[in-house]
C-alpha cells in the first residue's frame, strides 16, 4: 500500500510541476509582449485586408438597376443572340447562352440559363459595358444568382427570349 507520505511527496511534485508550467507561461507571454513593442516601435504594421469581395447587390440593394435595363431590353427592343450551350454528360439539361446588345452597342448583357426536370434556373448574369466598335468591355457587373429576387427577375425577362428562339427554330423547320 501506499503510505501516507509517498502520497504527500506525489501531491507537492504535482504542485511543484504546475508552478514551473504557470511560471514559464508567465515567462513566454512578457517575452511575447515585449518582442511585440519593440517590433511596433521599430515597423510600421499595415491593416490586414478584408478577403470578401463586395458585390452589386450591397451597394444596390433595391435591384434599380438590373430593372431599368431589364426595362430597357424590353422597350428599346435590343438585338439577341441565343446560343444552345453543348453538353456532353447524359442527363437532359439544356442550357442556354442569352446575349443581348443595345441599339447603340454600348452594352452587352450575357446570361446563362438552364432548364432541368422542369426547372428553369439562372447560372449567370453580367452586363457589360462596351467599347462602341471593339470586343473590349470598361465596366462588369455581375449578379448574384443565388438571390431569388434577382433570379427571378431576370428569368422572368429572358425565358420569354428562349420561347421565341424555339418556335423561330419551328416555323423554320416547318416552312422547310
Amino acid at each position: 500500500m501506499i503510505t501516507l507520505e509517498i502520497k504527500m511527496i506525489y501531491l507537492i511534485n504535482i504542485i511543484l510541476f504546475a508552478v514551473v508550467i504557470y511560471y514559464g507561461y508567465k515567462n513566454y507571454t512578457l517575452t511575447k509582449k515585449k518582442v511585440t513593442a519593440e517590433i511596433d516601435k521599430d515597423w510600421l504594421r499595415l491593416p490586414i485586408p478584408k478577403y470578401e469581395t463586395p458585390r452589386f447587390e450591397d451597394f444596390d440593394k433595391d435591384h434599380s438597376l438590373l430593372k431599368d435595363i431589364l426595362e430597357s431590353i424590353k422597350l428599346e427592343d435590343w438585338t439577341t443572340k441565343i446560343e444552345n450551350e453543348r453538353s456532353y454528360s447524359l442527363s437532359d439539361r439544356k442550357t442556354y447562352i442569352i446575349e443581348l446588345y443595345n441599339p447603340s452597342n454600348t452594352l452587352k448583357v450575357r446570361s446563362r440559363l438552364y432548364a432541368y426536370d422542369g426547372k428553369v434556373n439562372l447560372a449567370s448574369f453580367n452586363v457589360m459595358k462596351t467599347i462602341t466598335g471593339s470586343a473590349l468591355t470598361t465596366g462588369n457587373v455581375s449578379y448574384n444568382c443565388d438571390n431569388t429576387e434577382t433570379s427571378t427577375l431576370v428569368i422572368s425577362r429572358l425565358w420569354g427570349y428562349i420561347l421565341q428562339h424555339h418556335e423561330n427554330i419551328y416555323s423554320e423547320t416547318m416552312s422547310g
